[in-house]
């Protein structure tokens, strides 16, 4: 994560979304959504898909990740041969 003063002088996208919109972005995108105006206001709702090719393979991190993905047999290295990671589109 960059420091504030590299934050400073980093361009800044705002892309104003309504409801049913979808906003799509590489994963090592630094990004951030407002609060909501209240509980008479909550609305937002999220969902969020992440996309690999069939080249991946599983790597441990040594911080916290969203979700939190445990091994589960798969050790550093294997292929994603794992229900987690069903194929949604071929070559």
């Amino acid at each position: 994560m960059p420091d504030q003063s590299e934050l400073d002088n980093m361009q800044s996208i705002t892309c104003p979304v309504g409801l049913g919109d979808a906003v799509a972005f590489h994963y090592r995108t630094l990004h951030a959504a407002p609060g909501t105006l209240g509980p008479e206001v909550n609305l937002r709702r999220a969902v969020s898909f992440r996309y690999v090719g069939d080249d991946a393979v599983f790597a441990s991190r040594p911080w916290r990740t969203s979700p939190p993905l445990e091994g589960n047999g798969l050790s550093f290295g294997d292929q994603l041969n794992d229900p987690r990671f069903p194929i949604v589109a071929t070559r």
